[in-house]
């Protein structure tokens, strides 16, 4: 049970009726509101403005080059999975979006690959832990940031690389 502890104000002082409804505490928030509105109607079609909003469609926001957008999976030159599925992406993950199951070439002297390799977006919180961790430099996040339009919530192997691109059902 959580405990209260009744607070009264001190005694033998008693607040003015001003003070007590929080009249100037609201034309304060009101004149600070009519303000910024003033100085944003004024200033708007300069380059000064102060007004956040975007017009996202037409407009985008620039982000920064170290921006973690989406995730994709490198090749090699010749075509090749650079992933070896070494499951090292996976154990560095804090929110554990990342499932691998290997599996061995026919031919032994190429190694192993990821047979499924799938991120649950859902669960990632992009920190870049993946990147870091592979010793093969075969994740990658790219600057796109757009997901919105994505029918997965599961990237798997494939989806990953292709770019990041999708194709609609």
């Amino acid at each position: 049970m959580i405990k209260t502890k009744p607070v009264s104000p001190p005694e033998g002082k008693r607040y003015p009726i001003h003070e007590r409804i929080y009249l100037v505490e609201i034309l304060k928030g009101m004149g600070l509101t009519l303000q910024h509105l003033i100085r944003n109607l004024v200033t708007y079609p300069t380059k000064y403005r102060t007004v956040v909003t975007i017009q996202y469609p037409e407009e985008k926001r620039a982000y920064s080059p170290r921006f973690r957008g989406r995730h994709r999976l490198k090749k090699n030159p010749d075509g090749s999975m650079r992933c070896v599925a070494c499951k090292l992406c996976a154990e560095n993950c804090p929110s554990h979006c990342i499932l691998i199951e290997p599996a061995a070439y026919p031919d032994p002297s190429k190694g192993n690959y990821p047979k499924r390799y799938e991120i649950d977006i859902t669960r990632c919180i992009f920190c870049g832990f993946c990147v870091e961790a592979c010793p093969k430099d075969a994740i990658e996040m790219t600057g796109v940031s757009e997901m919105a339009d994505s029918v997965k919530a599961v990237f798997d192997r494939d989806f990953l690389l292709a770019d990041g691109r999708e194709t609609a059902p």
